[in-house]
């Protein structure tokens, strides 16, 4: 077993992999191994590899389709075997001591970390000393680790560093995602009990502006250093940490850290843009926790609400891996790439499902309903859709989330097929029906294992099929009436359902606002005090320019509204101008 494992990914480095590779091969430290792992690369650097590897026994290369760094990083962790492991990038290099130096400073003060000096060489010649370690130095303060792995209190890097396999072969670099470092080098530092700092010794940083973290901007780089920013402020919160000034100490620095990382509101008038405000991200992620599994159904008219949802989910979003499920008798390629773009973040990812729609002949659609497919019917065949998945949590793409879906989720359904919040129409569908209860459908948990142990699929399609005459709002009648026995009802909070006119904006603790009816934000002359719910998220979607139109539009839905109803005498004033105003002018609390 080597004492050190060397890992060093490699993506189309062929002008500097050499460097990087006589840096290793030659050091003065002999016990090692080098793990090359060739992250997808297109140009000559597998051949370089593959060359070396035949000069020294100690080169194993791994190949792997592109993942990026982070990925690269796991996969060499994976096959390494050292009692220390230590990151090396493929366009820097390390002085020919560097082994040595970090491996015996840590035997010698049983350190759990090492750390070199670095030195940033420029591609003209120029360098400096970016960490300069003049003098030995051990640190055994907990609250003091942290600002020493730190480079000049701002640079999360994990690289320069020497690492016991202890202290980090629980841990994992986030994948897909730019600034990986900075996640993982905060949660390495609580497991650390003590540093060396190591002089004499250099981890050469070369400033490669080829490179793909310094190729200049772009939205997916923009939003990974924002989500993992505000991700080490939480981190440290949490963990009682307390970071140096210029790594966002308090909220003060936090806005001052990420103020060229914002997201920007886009107005056009005929196409053309006409001004832009910056408006500060909200988004708060975690990488630890519970695996969400929510799911749609959606066709292609649907697709931009969908992404609106989405996105909300997403900005209120607490911790865990978020795992999306769309099902759909088939979306555009055009559609699936821009819900998959939404969805696909550092802690979220999305499937899209194909179903057939003639299994669904049987079911009734009512003109009492005319803006709703028989996508609504979808729920049915949850259970064979998802085998791998004991539960999922179903929602209508007619909604935003306006908190974290998590408590929602980790509800205990066990005993239940579903569980749901009373209907808006609670009190007539259950007369209509007979029922002693009734639920929308349109945000439910429910319970795959029970539906496959127990066969609840074809007493759905059974029954609507036996009682189309029946049914008035299509397959939520169907669930009310088959799985009456065994349904949980949950707080109104998590389905607030909205959509007449002057109804009040005045609901406490709104977990979700779901628009029910024809009526909805997105509907022109729509005007009530929810619609900027919808507005606020739509504005971060690839339809968000849309946002002004509606609003303008709202004012002519305004004048709609005053006309159809002030003249209505059978009200009294009060009546009518609670209608009116309450669409416009009330907010709430």
């Amino acid at each position: 077993m080597p004492k050190i494992s060397v890992i060093v990914p490699v993506y189309n480095v062929e002008k500097y992999l050499a460097r990087c590779l006589d840096s290793l091969i030659n050091q003065t430290f002999q016990d090692f191994e080098i793990i090359c792992v060739n992250d997808g690369s297109t140009d000559s650097s597998l051949q370089i590899l593959e060359e070396y590897k035949k000069k020294d026994e100690r080169i194993v290369v791994i190949s792997q389709e592109n993942k990026k760094l982070g990925a690269a990083r796991n996969t060499g962790v994976s096959a390494s075997k050292g009692e220390y492991i230590t990151y090396v990038d493929s366009d820097d290099w390390v002085d020919l001591d560097y082994l040595e130096k970090l491996y015996n400073a840590s035997v010698k003060y049983n350190a759990d970390v090492s750390m070199s000096s670095v030195i940033k060489d420029r591609a003209n010649g120029s360098k400096y000393y970016f960490l300069n370690n003049k003098k030995e130095k051990f640190i055994q303060n907990v609250s003091n680790i942290v600002n020493e792995m730190i480079i000049l209190g701002k640079w999360y890097v994990v690289w320069g560093k020497l690492y016991r396999r202890s202290v980090i072969e629980n841990l994992s670099f986030i994948e897909h995602a730019f600034y990986e470092d900075i996640r993982y080098l905060l949660q390495v530092s609580v497991n650390v009990k003590s540093v060396v700092k190591v002089s004499g010794t250099a981890y050469h940083y070369f400033a490669n502006n080829a490179s793909i973290i310094r190729s200049g901007p772009s939205p997916k780089k923009t939003k990974d250093r924002t989500e993992a920013t505000l991700w080490a402020y939480n981190f440290a919160k949490e963990h009682n940490i307390k970071l140096p000034d210029q790594c966002l100490d308090n909220e003060k620095h936090l806005f001052y850290k990420i103020k060229h990382c914002v997201d920007k509101d886009k107005y056009y008038v005929l196409g053309i843009k006409v001004f832009e405000k910056k408006v500060e991200p909200q988004v708060n992620f975690l990488p630890k926790g519970d695996v969400l599994n929510i799911v749609f159904s959606v066709d292609d008219n649907y697709v931009q609400h969908l992404g609106c949802t989405i996105v909300s989910i997403l900005q209120n979003k607490q911790d865990g891996q978020i795992n999306f499920y769309v099902i759909s008798s088939g979306l555009s390629p055009k559609n699936v790439k821009i819900i998959s773009k939404l969805a696909k973040t550092a802690f979220s990812d999305i499937k899209f499902i194909n179903v057939n729609n003639d299994e669904f002949k049987d079911c009734p659609l009512t003109r009492n309903c005319p803006h709703i497919s028989i996508a609504t019917y979808y729920r049915f065949v949850l259970a064979d859709l998802l085998p791998e998945l004991d539960k999922v949590l179903y929602l209508d793409c007619d909604l935003v989330t306006m908190g974290s879906l998590k408590q929602l989720y980790n509800k205990n359904v066990d005993d239940y097929y579903f569980a749901g919040v009373k209907d808006f129409w609670d009190k007539s569908s259950k007369e209509r029906l007979n029922i002693e209860r009734y639920c929308n459908a349109g945000v439910i948990l429910v319970n795959l294992k029970k539906f496959r142990e127990e066969g609840v699929k074809e007493k759905l399609f059974n029954y609507a099929a036996q009682n189309a005459e029946k049914m008035i709002f299509q397959d939520q009648d169907v669930l009310n009436c088959v799985l009456q026995d065994k349904m949980l009802l949950l707080d109104k909070k998590w389905n607030i359902q909205v959509g007449r006119e002057g109804q009040k904006d005045d609901f406490d603790d709104v977990k979700i606002y779901h628009f029910v009816g024809a009526n909805k934000p997105w509907t022109l002359m729509y005007i009530l005090p929810f619609k900027k719910y919808y507005l606020k998220y739509l504005r971060y979607t690839p339809w968000g320019a849309k946002t002004l139109l509606y609003n303008i539009f709202s004012v002519f839905g305004f004048f709609k509204i005053i006309r159809r109803n002030v003249f209505r005498f059978r009200w009294s004033k009060k009546e009518k101008m609670i209608r009116i105003l309450g669409c416009v002018v009330y907010r709430g609390k």
